[in-house]
């Protein structure tokens, strides 16, 4: 009898324990939930303020499953570093189905043959060697600003069309022949139903689920065509050039590949369709984490006067108003390199980084096979990170005293 008080006993505490902290992740759901419908602008402070409401790792149940988030910023090297978390669940099927196979979702012997690849193109010295075009375009995205001051602009549309050249010029050495708008209203109507899917992927079996891939296969169609026509013309080009080495003899031959393109093109292995999927990826995450880190400056300037001016100030002091930035600049313009990773601490491009528990890891996570939600946008608020505890963008924030 006694056994079976105690077994009572232990049972309705964990009950009540558990329903207490569900209630109370529920009505902060449900409060945080009305402010985002009521003023969607309040999205970010959401966002912000998880940590003054739950400690640096909490869990709460979503879609039926454990999930742990954490926004201690010490834990987050364990987590991406450790051999004992998963970071391809079963949405990289679903990215493959969709885009084609490349370096984001493929593993093993592949994923390896596409890393040796790609990473000599993204080393510094790399990136420094392709600079130019960037400079290029970013004058040109600054004269167009600048023409089309105080009127109606579409500036995401051409923000991206700017990081698209870049992308299409420096990485896969073409010439874009994409229509922006198209690829935006494709890449946004995807992005959609994807966060309208994203909920049910934690619970739903795969036999009860519509075909997402299908859903959206017509979203990719333009782009898909306008890639096979280039990756076409590509090797047309690349096997004249061979031709004409082979036929003059010429000591260029050997030359190394000057774009990830052909590089990929001179291994039999990568197929037109594995080509497609690892440019697709290239474009996509190129400039879309590129275009709105720069709007993100672009609006923290505008709510900050006094912060824009004293930026413009400082590049036309350096730099002048009858020359382009050169490399030498860069070095110097500080004030804007405090600027810029101000900005991308206060709106980091990837929020939230998502892993899957292989193992225990010793960072108070003890369950196996659990979802880890890594919160980068809650931690880079956090007083860890900063010297002061003014929210204001820039305002407490000189280049000595940045952080980041």
């Amino acid at each position: 009898m006694l056994f079976i008080i105690i077994i009572t006993v232990f049972i309705t505490t964990g009950v009540v324990w558990s329903f207490k902290k569900s209630l109370k992740s529920m009505c902060f759901f449900l409060s945080s939930g009305y402010r985002l419908l009521k003023d969607p602008e309040t999205a970010l402070e959401i966002l912000v303020t998880f940590h003054d409401v739950y400690p640096p790792i909490f869990t709460l149940p979503l879609s039926f499953r454990r999930c742990y988030f954490i926004s201690k910023p010490e834990y987050f090297d364990k987590v991406f570093s450790s051999h004992h978390t998963a970071d391809r669940p079963t949405v990289f099927s679903y990215l493959e189905e969709l885009i084609g196979p490349n370096i984001l979702n493929s593993s093993g012997s592949s994923w390896k043959k596409s890393r040796k690849i790609l990473a000599p193109y993204f080393t510094q010295k790399s990136v420094d060697s392709r600079l130019r075009i960037s400079f290029q375009e970013a004058e040109n995205l600054a004269v167009n600003l600048a023409k089309q001051a105080k009127t109606d602009l579409d500036v995401v549309g051409l923000t991206s069309s700017y990081f698209i050249q870049v992308v299409c010029a420096s990485l896969l050495g073409v010439e874009s022949k994409l229509d922006i708008p198209i690829v935006r209203r494709d890449v946004e109507m995807i992005l959609t139903r994807a966060a309208d899917r994203g909920i049910y992927w934690n619970y739903q079996p795969i036999s009860f689920m519509p075909s997402f891939p299908k859903e959206c296969q017509n979203y990719l169609l333009y782009s898909q065509t306008v890639g096979k026509t280039i990756i076409s013309e590509k090797r047309k080009q690349l096997a004249e050039a061979n031709e004409l080495i082979n036929t003059n003899r010429s000591p260029a031959k050997g030359t190394k590949p000057t774009s990830i393109m052909e590089n990929l093109l001179e291994h039999p292995e990568f197929t037109d369709e594995r080509i497609l999927g690892e440019l697709a990826m290239l474009l996509v995450a190129g400039y879309e984490t590129s275009t709105p880190s720069l709007l993100f400056i672009f609006e923290a300037l505008a709510l900050h006067p006094n912060i824009q001016e004293r930026l413009y100030n400082d590049i036309v002091d350096i730099c002048g108003t009858e020359r382009p930035v050169t490399m030498e600049d860069l070095s110097r313009i500080e004030y804007a390199d405090c600027v810029i990773k101000e900005s991308l601490r206060l709106f980091p491009a990837v929020p939230i980084i998502g892993r899957y528990t292989q193992e225990s890891l010793d960072i108070e996570i003890q369950n196996t096979g659990e979802s880890l939600c890594a919160m980068i946008l809650n931690a880079s608020y956090q007083k860890t990170f900063l010297k002061s505890t003014h929210s204001a963008i820039y305002l407490s924030h000189t280049v000595s005293e940045t952080v980041l």
